[in-house]
């Protein structure tokens, strides 16, 4: 879901869990391949990053990535093996015009396997623009994939994660529409955005 807020405030011990929220079993962009055999269908959903292929029973391959690194919009794609397999995780999206504080939790971790040979569900995405953001060092931000069947299942690709901090408005549409943004800056370590 898409929020648009002034402000938004995750307290300690409160957050979002979109875990399991995303496209179900082999669906999505990034659906695991693979021969049309339901007990044959266990490698992991794709997303952000690729879903793990099968390990027996035929060319079963991993879900491939998709969507957007610096605007993740999507949510996480199924991994297979039809209701043995996990669902991909959820979407959180933040449009906040002035402050976003994390001090919780805001996970969208793909599912896990059901049951034997099934794969998991890929991370699902989180996305916040605003002003400024900042949080405590216990806050967690999650996009995980899911764990496959530890014998035979792939696991679920990771998600996508982006925070866009102190953009314009033109440039928050920018970023959106998958433009080059000049003078932008990106960083992997979002620990460095916490005051």
């Amino acid at each position: 879901p898409l929020f648009r807020v002034q402000n938004l405030w995750v307290a300690t011990n409160a957050g979002f869990n979109g875990t399991s929220r995303g496209y179900a079993v082999e669906q999505g962009p990034g659906s695991a391949t693979g021969p049309a055999l339901t007990y044959n269908r266990g490698a992991g959903g794709g997303y952000g990053g690729r879903g793990g292929d099968k390990l027996n029973e035929g060319p079963q391959v991993g879900g491939g990535t998709y969507g957007s690194t610096n605007a993740p919009t999507q949510a996480g794609s199924g991994g297979g093996n039809f209701y043995k397999g996990g669902r991909g995780g959820g979407l959180v999206r933040v449009e906040a015009s002035q402050d976003v504080t994390v001090n919780g939790v805001i996970m969208c971790n793909g599912g896990t396997n059901n049951a034997d040979t099934g794969g998991g569900g890929a991370g699902g995405g989180i996305f916040i623009m605003c002003g400024t953001f900042n949080g405590a060092d216990s806050a967690v931000l999650r996009a995980d994939g899911g764990r496959g069947d530890a014998t035979y299942g792939g696991g679920g690709g990771g998600g996508r994660i982006s925070i866009a901090v102190g953009l314009s408005a033109a440039d928050r549409a920018k970023l959106l529409a998958g433009e080059t943004i000049p003078g932008m800056n990106t960083s992997d370590a979002i620990s460095s955005y916490f005051g």
